[in-house]
């Protein structure tokens, strides 16, 4: 598997890079780290000193270096054996990122979300709503409060309708390369509460493309507010990581679903695996 981690120096991107690390080390994944920079010199100063002073004077390819001993150094500190590949590029994250997942062919883009990037994201967009809204890559939002914990548990949010009878590939993945066992959660509100599902049925659509020796569970559950259901679900059964479908296209479903992975991210206190659909 091929992770791409974005990394801007600030607190919430350096935890979200050790959090890639210990998540590399565990699924034996392959880790690129990108930085984006801008065009304009006088927007730098945020850079640590060497690499900043090699991107002015030196070029790129110095800038390289000092950032591949920048990351030596952090893969140091949590003790973990991890193939990574630095790379700079200037230009807008936004454009750059999607564009660096699919040159490098990742499976899986991480990005921190510090408690501003949150509210922004819930209330304006910002810059994380317009990446998962671009991206065709899957991207985990890995908030700054969180712990890392080695994958054990995955939460799979879902409506069991016809867009969702499948467990989506990066989490047959994930569960597959780190042992761990998948939840999938249907939370039934009351405006919902007469839909009706076939269980047997959808069990064995889902499970399908699986190993037979993976761990899949199905729970259907009423409460008042999806968000508010999904969040004790994890909160009660200890989750390592929530994912949720993101459906551009337009319609009610779409817009309940982006809702929804909205909220989540702004709320949840364990990492949200966007996907894309």
């Amino acid at each position: 598997m091929k992770l791409l981690v974005c990394i801007s120096f600030s607190p919430s991107s350096e935890h979200a890079l050790t959090y890639a690390f210990q998540m590399a080390a565990q699924i034996h994944a392959d880790l690129t780290v990108l930085h984006v920079y801008p065009d304009r010199v006088d927007q730098l100063s945020y850079l640590p000193d060497n690499l900043q002073q090699s991107l002015v004077k030196e070029g790129e390819f110095t800038a390289q270096q000092h950032f591949l001993k920048y990351l030596k150094h952090l893969r140091a500190q949590v003790q973990e054996v991890v193939s990574v590949h630095p790379l700079l590029r200037m230009g807008k994250p936004e454009t750059s990122i999607p564009a660096v997942a699919r040159e490098v062919e990742a499976d899986l883009i991480l990005v921190g979300m510090s408690e501003k990037s949150r509210k922004s994201m819930r209330w304006s967009g910002g810059l994380m709503a317009t990446l998962y809204q671009s991206s065709d890559v899957p991207i985990l939002m890995v908030p700054e409060d969180s712990a890392w914990r080695p994958l054990d548990h995955l939460v799979y949010g879902t409506r069991f309708d016809e867009v969702q009878t499948r467990i989506p590939e990066v989490m047959s993945r994930l569960a597959k390369d780190s042992g761990a066992h998948i939840s999938c959660v249907n939370i039934t509100t009351p405006e919902e509460r007469g839909r009706p599902f076939r269980e047997p049925v959808l069990e064995r659509m889902y499970r399908l493309d699986l190993d037979p020796s993976y761990q899949v569970c199905f729970y259907s559950l009423f409460h008042k507010d999806a968000s508010r259901g999904l969040k004790t679900f994890t909160g009660l059964y200890k989750t390592d990581m929530l994912g949720l479908l993101y459906l551009k296209k337009s319609g009610i479903k779409k817009l309940y679903q982006r809702s929804l992975a909205k909220k989540l991210l702004y709320d949840l206190p364990i990492p949200v695996l966007v996907i894309p659909q």
